[in-house]
């Protein structure tokens, strides 16, 4: 279901149906939080998926582990069930009655390109709310999904326009992703997004 996050660009991107990584040819498969880990060979089942084995032979040792395996689904667990929860709304009230989500739009190419010390600004200008609800911004760096080794550190997250500086260490071709949250103030409250991916120059 398409939410902003352009998960269905790559599995990679993540999004609500969790984030995968590619071990060969068309076979993506869930991120082990595990340094060094090798994939097995062929599909995963119950003998041989890393969480299956896990929990049957180590947890609730290092229990944090888990946590981390799960992240890729867990951190939007609150949106994706309130989601659900308005479309249910949908089923035995009115529109008028019922929230909406809000549409998220950012006032620049989802891609953009920069140099290493640039200043991106970003910005969510014409963001509205169907409902006239009022609405909360969030940017946040999807270092998960970044091929960039690091984190950026951006000012405003909280403000409609954003803006921070691409570090010096970054390398050409290094992807950077910045994820514009917006909730509205309705019942339940409705979560959409939008995804910048800034390849450096």
């Amino acid at each position: 279901m398409p939410t902003g996050l352009r998960s269905l660009e790559s599995p990679s991107y993540g999004g609500w149906g969790g984030r995968y990584n590619h071990v060969r040819e068309n076979t993506w498969l869930d991120p082990v939080p595990e340094a060094n880990y090798t994939y097995p060979e062929g599909r995963w089942f119950t003998r041989t998926a890393w969480g299956r084995s896990y929990m049957r032979d180590t947890y609730p040792e290092n229990s944090d582990l888990m946590h981390m395996y799960f992240k890729p689904i867990t951190r939007w667990v609150d949106a994706l069930q309130n989601d659900f929860a308005s479309r249910a709304d949908w089923c035995v009230k009115s529109y008028d009655e019922a929230n909406h989500t809000p549409i998220v739009l950012l006032n620049h190419p989802l891609d953009i390109n920069a140099k290493a010390n640039e200043t991106v600004k970003l910005s969510a200008k014409g963001t509205y709310d169907p409902d006239g609800d009022e609405l909360t911004y969030n940017w946040w760096q999807y270092e998960e999904a970044d091929t960039y080794n690091g984190s950026v550190q951006i000012i405003n997250t909280d403000k409609q326009n954003t803006s921070f500086v691409v570090p010096d260490d970054v390398i050409t071709g290094d992807t950077i992703h910045i994820i514009c949250e917006v909730t509205d103030n309705g019942s339940p409250q409705l979560t959409r997004y939008q995804r910048v991916i800034l390849t450096v120059e």
